[in-house]
């Protein structure tokens, strides 16, 4: 990241912090974030990173702050971070767009396992997003982040936040690798979803249905993840911890896919070349089937419900897409994985009061993403071929080897079997492990039922 920017010079502000002027790294991307480039080698922090430390000085931990640390490093959990807020806020008064003064207050919104989320409010009431990282990540997951967000803006319109600020360095005044990014409008659809109307929740899956065709209308020649320079690299998923060297991007599935299966336990590795042999089976059956094969489509890898970003219903209106968020794991791969059903629309037995809901559900996801495509064209019998040929196979291959890394190694061993052996299983184990386990008498939904003409908005729904 370090070479697309140029040299800064370092200048004095009215308040006597140093500020750096920095090209916009991206080109003629819109809009372009300032990126820090001071990228995480291990090496001390740079000159304005001292300047700023010693203009604000370094943070002070609290006896609570110390405590939690402590105890998060004795759990195995990322300790909490400690964020400079005196060099945060010089950061975002001199680097963010527009004119909105100070920046005077920092509320934290929400923390996970990978990131703390925190607003930033300014003077004017303007406010944006600050992500910080918590856990050590690749430099080209946040470069992956900003080129298919970059991709986004150019070739769709699906709504996704601007990114203001990149710093990749953990060394930085600051305390964190972190970003700062528009704050959308809107709240996460799992924070309301239970409480939407069906007809609410049909409008719901129809702008989701939106998201997906634009993305189905995206094709690639290869597999992998977009990159710095704007042009596909290594395929990023979680289950890669570190720049794994491989020969990327690919041109076939089966490489693709065989390129997560990394495991470092003796039993794990001792039955890959049977899971290789196993996916080159498959593949080459399928070999005429296009949901399998190039071209690619970008997928979000996470699109669930706490990614989608909604204003919620009001009298005038029905839910709304402001959002779709954390686009850092995203990569072109098989149309087969980018036509997912949510999990939210998913079976699960304990909720089996809404089956008949979840039903009608899918179906309208199926058509509506069909329906974005021409009768009688192939995309368009792809985008329901995807659905209908539902495998275990293909997703239990992405659930334990491209999802996640599994730790310790006797899990990834038990994973590995798992798949291995998940022909040999007798009736009724077998029924828990279908396409989608939720519950174990689950069945494909009925082709018939997503058949049909273009169909009209929810209220062509016959309702109670």
């Amino acid at each position: 990241m370090a070479s697309e920017c140029n040299d800064g010079q370092l200048t004095s502000s009215a308040d006597g912090l140093p500020r750096k002027t920095v090209r916009w790294p991206y080109g003629d991307m819109s809009p372009s974030p300032t990126i820090s480039d001071d990228e995480d080698d291990g090496a001390p922090a740079d000159p304005e990173d001292e300047e700023i430390r010693a203009a604000v000085g370094a943070p002070d931990l609290s006896k609570e702050e110390t405590q939690e640390a402590n105890e998060s490093e004795e759990s195995g959990d990322p300790p909490p971070l400690v964020i400079n807020l005196d060099a945060l806020r010089h950061i975002a008064d001199y680097y963010l767009p527009g004119v909105h003064g100070a920046c005077i207050d920092m509320t934290e919104l929400q923390s996970g396992s990978h990131h703390e989320v925190r607003v930033l409010h300014f003077a004017d009431g303007w406010s944006c997003i600050g992500r910080f990282l918590r856990k050590a990540t690749p430099l080209s997951v946040l470069e992956s982040e900003l080129a298919t967000i970059d991709y986004l803006w150019k070739h769709t319109t699906i709504p996704v936040p601007q990114t203001y600020f990149v710093n990749p360095n953990r060394n930085h005044a600051v305390g964190a690798v972190f970003t700062l990014i528009e704050r959308m409008e809107g709240v996460q659809l799992g924070s309301i979803w239970v409480d939407l109307t069906l007809a609410h929740k049909i409008e719901v899956i129809e702008q989701l249905a939106d998201v997906i065709a634009q993305l189905a209308s995206l094709k690639f020649g290869l597999a992998g993840s977009l990159n710095a320079h704007g042009t596909l690299g290594p395929p990023l998923w979680p289950s890669n911890l570190t720049d794994v060297p491989c020969e990327a991007p690919f041109a076939t599935t089966a490489d693709f896919m065989i390129s997560y299966l990394q495991g470092h336990g003796p039993e794990s590795s001792m039955h890959f070349p049977g899971i290789k042999h196993d996916l080159h089976s498959f593949l080459d059956m399928e070999a005429s089937n296009p949901i399998y094969h190039a071209p690619y489509r970008v997928s979000h890898n996470d699109f669930d419900d706490y990614n989608m970003l909604f204003l919620p219903p009001t009298a005038e209106r029905g839910p709304k897409l402001s959002a779709v968020i954390d686009w850092d794991y995203a990569y072109t791969g098989p149309l087969y994985y980018l036509c997912e059903y949510p999990i939210f629309i998913q079976d699960i037995y304990w909720y089996a009061d809404r089956y008949a809901d979840n039903k009608i559900l899918r179906n309208r996801l199926v058509r509506c993403i069909a329906n974005h495509f021409p009768q009688g064209s192939a995309d368009r019998e792809n985008v329901k071929r995807s659905f209908r040929e539902k495998n275990q196979r293909m997703n239990d291959f992405k659930h334990k080897f491209m999802n996640c890394r599994w730790v310790p190694e006797s899990m990834e061993a038990s994973m590995t079997r798992a798949y291995v052996n998940r022909d040999k299983k007798s009736e009724w184990e077998a029924q828990t492990d279908q396409a989608y386990g939720g519950v174990m008498d689950w069945v494909p939904d009925s082709e018939d039922e997503s058949e049909g003409e273009d169909i009209g908005m929810a209220n062509s729904v016959a309702l109670d």
